[in-house]
């Protein structure tokens, strides 16, 4: 076995006759290329090695003592006569390098002279077949076969140590990954087997793996912008070993160095798209003629980071606003629940990587957010994607680029639910509500939402979206009330063009009670709603009358008007819910009406064209004074009529202002009497 020591690791290789020789044997031995190298495999073929690796290589792994040799050069030993054994001396060489457990093979043949110079004329000549000089025979066991055992360990594999490098934004950078031989020191070592291993990209992620690959590999050799990031074939690394070159001339062995270092070649495409860091990891696996386990953890492991250097796009809204329908636009009428996706969101670059985008409803819109047809609209439930940072928020995605046709712009979900109320208030005639941008993300280099890698944006301005629902319901169409009929239980003649208690425009101490007609128009929608009587003084506001409202019956639609009988309490007291606020003396009492249909949508028609004053003072008889009464005509003389007499001059001579008569009349009655006070009036 191969010593430390060479110059002590000697070894006698006997050789022996059977019987002692009056004469000296002279023993020629080989141990040279032609004998243990390919050219003489066909003797010496070892199926366990096909290259004759394992011949040992003289002056590298062995040599011999002080060497004999005769004329010819040839290397001879001599068994003294008398002798029946010598002995060749072996030493074998240490080296600090792995290789095969080498065979010395030492062949003999005969050579009784020193002169011998295997020529066949020479007398000398040994053949052993009757010629002269036969004197000596070589036996069977003419080959002697020493094996040296290696005692060098084979060498670790091990990667160059993990590189970084920037992208880069356009063209391909050529990157040369090292894989090294190395001894158990970390030296760089070469041995004298031919060692292999392959080497693979890894592209299964497993859980908790450190080393992984998450850029993309260019399958189709085309370079895609969008979709490769680098190139790498899968192959196999053969590292040669020490190889041994024969000089005839010097009859020696010079050692030709074998490989320590291969290069695996990857190429990085640069690109101007935002990314986040990626890697790519290369794994070794496979070897031959080499360490199987790690010197040091994560030897077989390479991992190249290709840092990005581009900056992150932003974030923004299409536009300021937007306006969507209540009711589906797709269908034909225009109604129905559906999800809007007019909003827009959108990034001020192209991506290579996927942004999450946190958006939430902002305060300060008047429609209301709900999960159901009781509300206006509804941005569905929150995602979950962040829930690991305890944040559940409303996200949308917007995904890497695929093409230069991706879309920068994504939509952001809106479920609006139609309903059948008018939204219009004084306020504005549509309901709206507002959005806001919070933050947005990527996933970071290990490819998970809401992990320490993640490359987070928080805005907090210019991040405002106001959207209105363009409401699609209609309310009762509008309509005019009819006049004010009033009516009265007195039955005193009427005095024509003098006094009526029923007088257009006028609510007077007769009246008990009016009618008004509403028009109803044909609308299914009406049905089962309400009509309701309202009344306002001119200054105000209307309020309702006491009366409940009417339910509109399919009689009434069919009709088209209902009328309201109002009673005198009514239009004077009401309750004391609904006080008729509007009644007071000289008060000027518009009257209208409010049509409400089955979805509570109201409108309020125009007024009645009737305005009623209310004037219920009678006048103060006082006030007024018949100052003369004058026979006019003919024979006038004062107190007398005659039949001469053509009329009558009287003086009513006012005393005091009367507002009460304001547009009123005077009439002249006369009475039959002594007695003013009973005698029996009449009109003149």
């Amino acid at each position: 076995v191969e010593g430390s020591d060479p110059g002590l690791n000697t070894i006698n290789i006997p050789i022996a006759i059977a019987k002692e020789s009056g004469k000296d044997v002279v023993l020629k031995y080989s141990v040279d290329n032609i004998i243990n190298y390919p050219g003489a495999s066909d003797f010496y073929y070892d199926e366990n090695y096909p290259r004759n690796e394992n011949i040992a290589t003289r002056g590298h792994d062995y040599n011999f003592g002080i060497v004999t040799t005769n004329a010819s050069g040839d290397s001879i030993v001599t068994i003294s006569a008398g002798n029946t054994i010598a002995y060749i001396p072996l030493t074998i060489l240490d080296d600090d390098f792995d290789e095969y457990d080498q065979i010395l093979r030492v062949k003999l043949t005969l050579a009784n002279s020193s002169t011998w110079t295997n020529d066949p004329t020479d007398p000398t000549y040994d053949t052993f077949s009757g010629g002269a000089g036969a004197e000596a025979s070589i036996g069977a066991n003419d080959i002697y076969t020493f094996t040296i055992k290696d005692n060098d360990p084979e060498p670790y594999v091990q990667f160059e140590a993990d590189a970084t490098n920037n992208e880069g934004n356009s063209g391909v950078a050529i990157e040369l990954i090292s894989v090294n031989l190395i001894d158990g020191s970390g030296n760089s070592v070469v041995s004298e087997k031919t060692i292999s291993m392959d080497f693979a990209l890894d592209t299964n992620r497993a859980d908790s793996e450190v080393d992984y690959t998450s850029a993309s590999i260019d399958l189709d050799n085309n370079g895609d912008k969008y979709l490769d990031d680098f190139k790498l074939t899968d192959d196999q690394l053969v590292f040669t070993g020490y190889t041994y070159s024969y000089s005839a001339a010097t009859s020696s062995f010079t050692r030709i160095d074998g490989e320590s270092t291969k290069d695996i070649t990857l190429t990085i495409y640069g690109d101007d798209l935002y990314e986040v860091d990626e890697y790519v990891n290369i794994e070794l696996s496979t070897f031959e003629n080499s360490q199987t386990s790690e010197l040091s953890s994560g030897d077989f492991s390479y991992v190249h980071t290709i840092r990005n250097d581009d900056g992150m796009p932003s974030v923004t809204w299409v536009g300021a606003n937007s306006g969507i329908q209540e009711g589906d636009p797709s269908t034909e009428n225009g109604e129905g629940d559906y999800q809007n996706t007019d909003i827009l969101l959108t990034l001020s670059k192209e991506t290579g990587t996927d942004i999450l985008v946190q958006y939430s409803e902002k305060s300060g819109g008047t429609a209301e957010s709900g999960s159901d047809g009781n509300y206006d609209f509804y941005l569905g439930i929150d995602n979950t994607d962040l829930s690991a940072i305890g944040v559940n928020a409303k996200t949308v995605i917007i995904p890497s680029f695929t093409s230069a046709s991706s879309n920068l712009t994504i939509p952001v979900p809106v479920d609006v639910w139609d309903d059948d109320i008018v939204e219009k208030t004084l306020v504005a005639d549509n309901e709206n509500f507002f959005l806001q941008i919070d933050a947005y993300r990527d996933k970071g280099p290990d490819g998970s939402w809401a992990t320490v890698d993640d490359n987070k944006i928080d805005v907090f301005s210019d991040n405002e979206f106001e959207v209105t629902i363009f409401d699609n319901d209609l309310p009762p169409a509008a309509f005019s009330v009819s006049e004010v009929l009033t009516k009265t239980a007195n039955v005193d003649p009427v005095v024509a063009g003098h006094w009526n208690p029923v007088t257009q425009g006028y609510w007077n101490s007769y009246n008990s009670g009016f009618s008004v007609t509403v028009p109803i128009e044909n609308n299914q929608n009406l049905f089962l709603g309400n009509v309701r009587l309202v009344a306002k003084k001119s200054d105000n506001v209307y309020k309702e009358f006491s009366m409940e409202p009417i339910r509109i019956t399919q009689d009434m639609i069919t009709q088209g008007s209902y009328t309201f009988d109002v009673s005198a309490e009514q239009f004077e007291i009401g309750t004391v819910d609904k006080p008729a606020d509007w009644f007071d003396e000289g008060n000027e009492v518009i009257i209208s009406a409010v049509i409400e249909d089955s979805d509570g949508n109201e409108t309020i028609g125009t007024e009645s064209p009737t305005i009623l004053i209310i004037d219920e003072t009678p006048p103060v008889i006082a006030n007024y004074i018949i100052n003369s009464v004058t026979s006019v005509g003919g024979t006038e003389l004062d107190g007398y009529w005659n039949s001469s007499n053509t009329g009558l001059d009287v003086s009513v001579a006012v005393q005091a202002v009367d507002t009460s008569v304001t547009n009123g009349s005077v009439r002249v009655l006369a009475g039959i009497g002594a007695d003013a006070n009973s005698a029996a009036y009449e009109q003149l």
